[in-house]
């Protein structure tokens, strides 16, 4: 869909040939990766030699949407995996190099099994050669929903930031509120998609085997307020929880399965504050 034009000059003779090409793109669709369509406008710009060129000029994502096979964890945590570098590289792209801004337009939205209403701003930089990529700057989701562990959460800060100039690595920063049985949670998580770390809040506080059952069963509290006002800060890793009877049946098969497709990851650290 949408419309693509194309326009410029190459130079042919002795090598190295030159080149200064233009393509317009406008609520063009780009299914990639697989199971991953987004419709965008772009205006890019490639000059220079076949030994030595610079592809230029801005990119606006006005959609994006996921299918519901996709593993949102191993999309994730894929942008983070090096790339394959080919025995054989084309003489082309070896000498290529990328100066790219990367926007979203207002009110751009983003569509997931799991996700509704969700809208973001970006803001980054595509650097780096297509060889070794490099993005850099912010993705921010301004507001949305999130069905997770069979609540509905909503965002209420988002942003995935790229910030490493030697390596994609996509680093998430997450805060999802829900309300269960009148008490106000809050679900923190932060870090890469490798080594993603989990804290909560709850209003009023509750201990940690309480929350998760509130959250994973809907279990209401049972703790005396005076013990839990007194309760110090600590950290359990999930596979520590799972010791616990009343924390492994909140986090059965079914529920850490669901964890592991959403975040990528089968062990996350939970900081009770």
């Amino acid at each position: 869909g949408g419309k693509l034009a194309l326009k410029g000059f190459v130079s042919f003779g002795a090598p190295p040939w030159s080149f200064g090409l233009q393509a317009s793109a406008a609520n063009v669709r780009v299914r990639y990766p697989q199971g991953v369509s987004t419709s965008l406008d772009a205006s890019l710009t490639l000059t220079g030699t076949s030994s030595s060129s610079l592809v230029g000029g801005t990119v606006t994502i006005l959609r994006s949407g996921v299918s519901p096979e996709v593993d949102l964890a191993a999309l994730f945590s894929s942008a983070a995996q090096p790339l394959v570098t080919p025995a054989t590289r084309n003489e082309l792209l070896r000498g290529m190099q990328f100066d790219v801004r990367v926007a979203a337009a207002p009110n751009a939205r983003v569509d997931t099994m799991l996700t509704r209403n969700v809208q973001a701003e970006a803001e980054m930089r595509l650097r780096g050669t297509p060889y070794k990529p490099v993005l850099l700057g912010r993705i921010n989701v301004n507001q949305g929903e999130v069905n997770f562990l069979g609540n509905r959460y909503s965002i209420s800060r988002g942003e995935i930031s790229f910030l490493n100039p030697v390596r994609l690595e996509p680093v998430l920063s997450l805060d999802l509120e829900t309300r269960v049985r009148g008490i106000d949670v809050t679900l923190s998580f932060t870090g890469p998609a490798d080594r993603m770390n989990l804290s909560y809040r709850s209003d009023p506080p509750l201990q940690l085997q309480e929350i998760i059952a509130l959250l994973a069963l809907g279990r209401a509290p049972t703790s005396d307020p005076a013990l839990l006002a007194r309760q110090s800060d600590q950290e359990q890793s999930w596979s520590q929880v799972g010791a616990n009877t009343l924390v492994g049946q909140a986090l059965d098969a079914a529920v850490t399965s669901r964890v592991q497709r959403f975040f990528g990851v089968s062990r996350i650290k939970i900081d009770q504050s």
